[in-house]
Protein backbone atom coordinates (compact mmCIF):
# COMPACT_ATOMS: atom_id res chain seq x y z
CA UNK A 1 0.00 0.00 0.00
CA UNK A 2 2.81 3.03 0.83
CA UNK A 3 4.72 1.49 -1.94
CA UNK A 4 1.91 2.22 -4.62
CA UNK A 5 1.63 5.34 -2.49
CA UNK A 6 5.32 6.31 -3.18
CA UNK A 7 5.20 5.48 -6.43
CA UNK A 8 2.19 7.30 -7.69
CA UNK A 9 3.75 10.62 -5.30
CA UNK A 10 7.22 10.10 -7.29
CA UNK A 11 5.63 9.79 -10.96
CA UNK A 12 3.21 13.14 -10.13
CA UNK A 13 6.74 15.09 -9.14
CA UNK A 14 8.42 13.70 -12.37
CA UNK A 15 5.21 14.78 -14.04
CA UNK A 16 5.34 18.21 -12.74
CA UNK A 17 9.03 18.84 -13.12
CA UNK A 18 9.37 17.38 -16.53
CA UNK A 19 6.18 19.84 -16.97
CA UNK A 20 8.27 22.77 -15.76
CA UNK A 21 11.13 21.46 -17.64
CA UNK A 22 9.49 21.70 -21.21
CA UNK A 23 7.67 25.06 -20.35
CA UNK A 24 11.25 26.28 -19.85
CA UNK A 25 12.66 24.86 -22.54
CA UNK A 26 9.93 26.33 -24.91
CA UNK A 27 9.84 29.85 -23.42
CA UNK A 28 14.20 29.92 -23.71
CA UNK A 29 13.76 28.72 -27.17
CA UNK A 30 11.06 31.23 -27.72
CA UNK A 31 12.95 34.46 -26.42
CA UNK A 32 16.47 32.94 -27.86
CA UNK A 33 15.00 32.61 -31.63
CA UNK A 34 12.02 35.54 -30.84
CA UNK A 35 13.35 38.46 -33.41
CA UNK A 36 11.70 41.92 -33.29
CA UNK A 37 10.43 43.58 -36.23
CA UNK A 38 12.75 45.52 -37.81
CA UNK A 39 13.37 47.04 -41.22
CA UNK A 40 15.09 44.57 -43.09
CA UNK A 41 13.06 41.52 -41.94
CA UNK A 42 11.71 41.26 -45.11
CA UNK A 43 8.26 41.20 -43.45
CA UNK A 44 5.44 43.86 -43.85
CA UNK A 45 5.35 45.18 -40.04
CA UNK A 46 5.76 47.91 -37.61
CA UNK A 47 3.70 50.83 -39.35
CA UNK A 48 5.32 50.41 -42.66
CA UNK A 49 4.24 51.56 -45.81
CA UNK A 50 5.33 48.48 -47.99
CA UNK A 51 7.98 45.54 -46.81
CA UNK A 52 10.64 47.11 -44.92
CA UNK A 53 10.19 50.50 -46.25
CA UNK A 54 7.93 53.98 -45.19
CA UNK A 55 6.49 54.20 -41.71
CA UNK A 56 9.89 54.08 -39.60
CA UNK A 57 12.06 52.65 -42.18
CA UNK A 58 14.54 55.67 -42.99
CA UNK A 59 14.17 53.97 -46.48
CA UNK A 60 11.22 54.95 -48.66
CA UNK A 61 8.75 53.41 -50.84
CA UNK A 62 8.54 53.64 -54.58
CA UNK A 63 4.90 54.81 -54.00
CA UNK A 64 6.29 57.34 -51.59
CA UNK A 65 8.67 59.31 -54.08
CA UNK A 66 7.51 61.22 -56.63
CA UNK A 67 8.49 61.28 -60.70
CA UNK A 68 12.13 63.77 -61.77
CA UNK A 69 11.52 65.53 -64.31
CA UNK A 70 13.82 67.19 -66.89
CA UNK A 71 13.26 71.18 -66.54
CA UNK A 72 16.11 72.17 -69.32
CA UNK A 73 19.35 71.28 -70.65
CA UNK A 74 21.88 72.83 -72.44
CA UNK A 75 25.79 72.11 -73.54
CA UNK A 76 28.41 74.97 -73.37
CA UNK A 77 31.26 75.74 -75.49
CA UNK A 78 34.14 75.86 -73.01
CA UNK A 79 37.70 75.68 -75.17
CA UNK A 80 38.51 74.49 -78.86
CA UNK A 81 36.81 71.13 -78.62
CA UNK A 82 35.88 70.97 -75.37
CA UNK A 83 31.67 71.54 -74.05
CA UNK A 84 30.04 70.98 -70.54
CA UNK A 85 26.60 69.78 -70.18
CA UNK A 86 24.55 70.70 -67.48
CA UNK A 87 20.68 69.53 -66.52
CA UNK A 88 18.16 71.16 -64.36
CA UNK A 89 15.95 68.57 -62.92
CA UNK A 90 12.31 69.43 -60.76
CA UNK A 91 12.70 67.32 -58.10
CA UNK A 92 8.99 66.95 -55.88
CA UNK A 93 10.82 64.87 -53.33
CA UNK A 94 11.83 67.57 -50.84
CA UNK A 95 11.71 65.10 -47.49
CA UNK A 96 13.70 62.60 -49.41
CA UNK A 97 17.60 61.86 -50.74
CA UNK A 98 19.44 58.99 -52.88
CA UNK A 99 23.06 58.59 -52.67
CA UNK A 100 23.22 57.81 -56.25
CA UNK A 101 21.38 58.53 -59.54
CA UNK A 102 22.72 57.34 -62.42
CA UNK A 103 22.66 59.33 -65.97
CA UNK A 104 23.63 59.87 -69.25
CA UNK A 105 24.02 63.22 -71.46
CA UNK A 106 23.84 62.70 -75.15
CA UNK A 107 24.86 65.45 -77.52
CA UNK A 108 23.82 65.64 -80.95
CA UNK A 109 24.91 68.00 -84.29
CA UNK A 110 22.49 70.27 -86.28
CA UNK A 111 21.42 67.69 -88.49
CA UNK A 112 20.62 65.24 -85.09
CA UNK A 113 23.08 62.98 -85.58
CA UNK A 114 24.64 61.64 -82.30
CA UNK A 115 28.32 63.06 -81.45
CA UNK A 116 28.84 61.79 -78.12
CA UNK A 117 27.79 60.82 -74.82
CA UNK A 118 28.77 60.72 -71.43
CA UNK A 119 27.61 59.11 -68.04
CA UNK A 120 27.99 59.64 -64.45
CA UNK A 121 26.40 59.37 -61.14
CA UNK A 122 24.65 62.16 -58.58
CA UNK A 123 23.21 62.18 -55.58
CA UNK A 124 20.15 63.77 -55.41
CA UNK A 125 19.31 65.97 -52.17
CA UNK A 126 15.88 67.44 -50.84
CA UNK A 127 16.27 70.74 -53.35
CA UNK A 128 13.32 71.29 -55.43
CA UNK A 129 16.03 72.25 -58.53
CA UNK A 130 18.82 69.41 -59.23
CA UNK A 131 21.80 70.25 -60.87
CA UNK A 132 23.63 67.69 -62.51
CA UNK A 133 26.76 69.04 -64.64
CA UNK A 134 29.62 66.96 -66.77
CA UNK A 135 32.52 68.94 -68.05
CA UNK A 136 35.56 68.73 -70.42
CA UNK A 137 33.52 67.16 -72.74
CA UNK A 138 35.56 66.43 -76.24
CA UNK A 139 33.38 66.90 -79.13
CA UNK A 140 36.30 66.98 -81.64
CA UNK A 141 35.62 68.74 -84.71
CA UNK A 142 31.82 68.26 -83.81
CA UNK A 143 30.08 71.19 -82.62
CA UNK A 144 26.40 70.33 -80.42
CA UNK A 145 23.39 71.89 -81.36
CA UNK A 146 21.35 69.69 -78.82
CA UNK A 147 21.77 68.10 -75.88
CA UNK A 148 19.58 65.62 -74.14
CA UNK A 149 19.78 63.89 -70.75
CA UNK A 150 18.33 60.58 -69.21
CA UNK A 151 18.52 58.76 -65.93
CA UNK A 152 19.95 55.16 -66.91
CA UNK A 153 18.07 53.91 -63.79
CA UNK A 154 14.45 54.72 -62.18
CA UNK A 155 14.77 52.69 -59.65
CA UNK A 156 17.20 55.14 -57.37
CA UNK A 157 16.76 53.80 -53.68
CA UNK A 158 15.47 56.66 -51.58
CA UNK A 159 15.53 57.77 -47.76
CA UNK A 160 13.81 59.80 -45.98
CA UNK A 161 15.55 63.18 -44.79
CA UNK A 162 15.43 63.76 -41.33
CA UNK A 163 18.82 66.41 -40.73
CA UNK A 164 18.20 69.26 -43.47
CA UNK A 165 21.45 71.74 -43.56
CA UNK A 166 21.61 75.60 -44.00
CA UNK A 167 24.27 76.10 -46.41
CA UNK A 168 24.25 79.36 -48.29
CA UNK A 169 26.51 81.31 -50.97
CA UNK A 170 27.21 85.75 -50.09
CA UNK A 171 29.31 87.94 -52.22
CA UNK A 172 29.09 86.85 -55.43
CA UNK A 173 30.59 89.01 -58.11
CA UNK A 174 31.39 88.64 -61.65
CA UNK A 175 34.81 89.75 -63.08
CA UNK A 176 35.87 89.67 -66.38
CA UNK A 177 32.63 88.73 -68.39
CA UNK A 178 33.45 90.16 -71.49
CA UNK A 179 37.46 88.35 -71.97
CA UNK A 180 37.57 85.80 -69.02
CA UNK A 181 34.79 85.19 -67.14
CA UNK A 182 35.33 84.40 -63.37
CA UNK A 183 32.55 84.09 -60.41
CA UNK A 184 34.06 85.09 -57.12
CA UNK A 185 31.74 83.80 -54.23
CA UNK A 186 31.76 82.63 -50.08
CA UNK A 187 30.33 79.51 -49.12
CA UNK A 188 28.50 79.99 -45.63
CA UNK A 189 27.64 77.15 -43.10
CA UNK A 190 24.69 78.35 -40.92
CA UNK A 191 24.91 75.09 -39.22
CA UNK A 192 27.10 73.49 -35.66
CA UNK A 193 28.26 70.75 -37.52
CA UNK A 194 31.19 69.79 -40.01
CA UNK A 195 29.80 69.33 -43.31
CA UNK A 196 31.78 67.31 -46.06
CA UNK A 197 31.92 67.11 -49.52
CA UNK A 198 29.64 70.21 -50.83
CA UNK A 199 29.01 71.01 -54.75
CA UNK A 200 28.20 74.14 -55.84
CA UNK A 201 27.22 74.97 -59.23
CA UNK A 202 26.98 77.99 -61.02
CA UNK A 203 24.90 78.49 -64.02
CA UNK A 204 25.13 82.21 -66.24
CA UNK A 205 22.41 83.37 -68.06
CA UNK A 206 21.56 86.01 -70.45
CA UNK A 207 19.35 89.25 -70.67
CA UNK A 208 17.17 86.72 -72.76
CA UNK A 209 17.18 84.20 -69.62
CA UNK A 210 18.80 81.63 -71.07
CA UNK A 211 21.86 79.98 -69.90
CA UNK A 212 24.90 80.42 -71.04
CA UNK A 213 27.86 78.67 -69.06
CA UNK A 214 27.86 76.48 -66.27
CA UNK A 215 30.46 75.17 -63.90
CA UNK A 216 30.86 73.13 -60.93
CA UNK A 217 33.28 73.00 -57.90
CA UNK A 218 33.44 71.32 -55.00
CA UNK A 219 33.90 72.00 -50.94
CA UNK A 220 36.01 69.34 -49.02
CA UNK A 221 34.74 70.48 -45.63
CA UNK A 222 33.31 73.38 -43.57
CA UNK A 223 33.64 74.18 -39.70
CA UNK A 224 30.55 74.97 -38.07
CA UNK A 225 29.52 78.27 -39.18
CA UNK A 226 32.25 78.78 -40.98
CA UNK A 227 32.94 80.38 -44.44
CA UNK A 228 35.32 79.82 -47.62
CA UNK A 229 35.99 81.42 -50.49
CA UNK A 230 35.12 79.76 -54.67
CA UNK A 231 35.75 80.53 -57.50
CA UNK A 232 34.21 79.39 -60.94
CA UNK A 233 36.55 80.87 -64.05
CA UNK A 234 36.07 80.16 -68.23
CA UNK A 235 39.32 80.64 -70.56
CA UNK A 236 37.29 82.46 -72.70
CA UNK A 237 34.23 85.04 -72.81
CA UNK A 238 30.24 83.87 -72.99
CA UNK A 239 28.64 83.69 -76.67
CA UNK A 240 26.17 86.29 -75.30
CA UNK A 241 25.79 89.42 -72.82
CA UNK A 242 26.24 88.47 -69.05
CA UNK A 243 22.49 89.62 -67.34
CA UNK A 244 22.62 87.41 -63.99
CA UNK A 245 24.27 84.05 -62.61
CA UNK A 246 22.52 81.70 -60.10
CA UNK A 247 24.71 79.73 -57.37
CA UNK A 248 23.33 76.11 -56.23
CA UNK A 249 24.48 74.35 -53.14
CA UNK A 250 24.24 70.54 -52.95
CA UNK A 251 25.30 69.21 -49.17
CA UNK A 252 24.65 65.09 -48.95
CA UNK A 253 23.64 63.03 -46.20
CA UNK A 254 26.16 63.36 -43.66
CA UNK A 255 27.64 60.76 -41.73
CA UNK A 256 26.59 60.62 -38.09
Amino acid sequence: MYSTWAARRRNVMLFWLSTFAIVGLVIYLLISLYEPPSCSDRKLNQDEVGVDCGGVCSRLCSSQIGQLSVAWTSSFEVSEGMWSAFAYIDNPNTEAYTLSAPYRFSLYDRAGNLITQVEGETMITHNPMIPVFEGRINVGDSEPYHTEFEWLDENQVWYREDDFYEVTVQEQVMKNASTKPEIQATVVNKTPYVLDDIDVYAVVYDVNKNAIAASKTYVDRLSPRGKQNITFSWPNPFGAQYERMELIVQVPQQED
